[in-house]
């Protein structure tokens, strides 16, 4: 099992590529935990037919993924995680002329749920 017997959580789970994501790991007997907001159309459906296809195996958090708390607590409950989450249309990125880079931190929630960032 990749996550040792704990849950995998897919951000956007509900969307295109996060659902078929999770039927696969849920046909192959994991847990998962799906955190979406639930924000575009039709992806209630698509998280109504994983729960159809694989009953308690998937667990639903409805929350949005900028909600640093909230996506820490399901993080840390998980095994594995899967950052499918993105806004589908997203609007023009500013662009950096800077060529440096910054240095890796524990800076995101699903590092700081990690027990290495503690």
């Amino acid at each position: 099992m990749i996550a040792g017997g704990r849950p995998i959580l897919i951000t956007g789970g509900a969307g295109f590529i996060g659902s078929n994501l999770a039927d696969r790991l849920a046909g192959e007997g994991h847990e998962i935990i799906i955190y979406d907001a639930l924000s575009r159309p039709g992806v209630e459906r698509n998280l109504a037919w994983l729960k159809s296809r694989h009953g308690p195996r998937i667990t639903h958090i409805a929350g949005d993924i900028r909600d640093e708390d909230e996506v820490v607590r399901a993080a840390a409950e998980a095994g594995a995680v899967f950052h499918m989450a993105a806004q589908a249309s997203p609007i023009p990125a500013k662009t950096s002329t800077s060529t440096s880079a910054a240095p890796l931190t524990c800076s995101t929630p699903f590092e700081r749920a990690a027990s290495r960032c503690r």
